[in-house]
């Protein structure tokens, strides 16, 4: 018995250490080639989010709006919920001038992707992405540091048609 296991295990250890067999290769390089259907976006690009956020900072809502496509849908954190379309994006707004003093966006990265391939998990085109930091001082003389993700899909037209806005919430959650 003592023999069987071991020669089971020797022959496991020399499966384990065998070269990868032709399916194995296959398989290792489909993510690879779906890795170059997508594209790094000229800076020039990212003026639509840029503008965006600096209008939303300045407090300027009708700028702001104009960066976005009629039936935009956002996911934003906080109650979970989404905005949709302008008249939500409006309401949001509108939450933000009754409330926030003034806001900055600093430390800010951008980067822009084209992507087109198939693979259904998200839509192709031009997607711009935003890294940085709200600090959003409110009306009643508290602020808030929010370290911030931006993620803008962009329409044939140019507008966000969608986007998600993510707050690493570490600090939030700690300060409870």
């Amino acid at each position: 018995m003592k023999k069987t296991l071991f020669v089971l295990a020797l022959g496991g250890l020399f499966a384990c250490n065998a070269g990868p067999t032709e399916e194995t290769k296959t398989e290792a390089a489909a993510p690879a080639t779906a890795a170059t259907s997508s594209s790094l976006l000229p800076s020039t690009d990212l003026k639509t989010l840029q503008d965006g956020i600096q209008a939303y900072c300045d407090g300027n809502q009708a700028a702001w709006l104009s960066t976005y496509a009629d039936n935009a849908k956002v996911y934003y954190p906080g109650t979970g919920d989404s905005l949709v379309g302008k008249q939500g994006l409006e309401a949001f707004f509108k939450t933000r001038t009754d409330s926030v003093a003034s806001a900055t966006f600093t430390n800010a990265t951008y980067l822009g992707v084209d992507k087109e391939d198939n693979s259904g998990y998200a839509a192709n085109g031009k997607w711009l992405m935003a890294w940085g930091m709200f600090t959003i001082k409110y009306k009643n003389g508290k602020t808030a540091y929010l370290p911030i993700h931006l993620v803008h899909h962009m329409d044939s037209t140019g507008k966000t048609d969608i986007a998600a806005w993510y707050y690493d919430q570490v600090d939030i959650m700690n300060a409870k």
